[in-house]
């Protein structure tokens, strides 16, 4: 009897060993985010729920965060019952993120909308939004007292930082200069 119980007892011990020693990596594409998490669909219609947190969880590449349709990769860990990413890799852009690699500064956009903290443009040739928030009393403005309005082109020179209050990343207007 005894015996005929060993490879049960074995596989009880070991089966949970070997999901340990996996990397838990799962890819898929991005559907929908909300403040400190994401959901991740899979393959074969499965989705999960991933948190991400500002020191748990890494970007590749460094000036990127998730955006709907994005295609990633992700590493994770459970904690308290819940998937938190500790990296996530972007694997293929989605169709409305923009590319690291064309925030360039100094840039010409479209403004879109404007308000106190910033504006919201349209980057040049693309039809992709990009938030410019104003640097608290850093951000020049040519000619002086001019207010960006819906519709004008403007260049602008700006930083690239982490986003203070949301999980992605905020272009930070040093100077903005209307163009005639």
């Amino acid at each position: 009897m005894l015996r005929s119980l060993r490879p049960f007892f074995v596989a009880l011990f070991l089966l949970p060993l070997a999901a340990l020693a996996q990397d838990n990596v799962s890819r898929g594409t991005i559907g929908e985010m909300g403040y400190g998490k994401f959901v991740l669909k899979e393959g074969g219609g499965l989705e999960r729920l991933y948190l991400v947190g500002k020191k748990d969880t890494n970007y590749e590449p460094d000036d990127w965060r998730p955006g709907e349709g994005d295609q990633v990769q992700v590493t994770f860990f459970e904690k308290k019952g819940k998937l938190v990413a500790s990296s996530v890799k972007l694997v293929k852009l989605g169709p409305n993120s923009v590319d690291p690699k064309q925030m360039v500064s100094p840039m010409r956009v479209k403004v879109v909308e404007s308000g106190k903290s910033g504006v919201i443009a349209t980057l040049k040739g693309s039809s992709k939004k990009a938030r410019f928030v104003y640097a608290r009393k850093r951000t020049e403005f040519d000619p002086v007292g001019w207010v960006p309005q819906v519709g004008e082109e403007v260049e602008v020179e700006f930083e690239v930082e982490p986003s203070t209050f949301k999980y992605d990343m905020s272009y930070v207007l040093l100077k903005i200069k209307r163009i005639r």
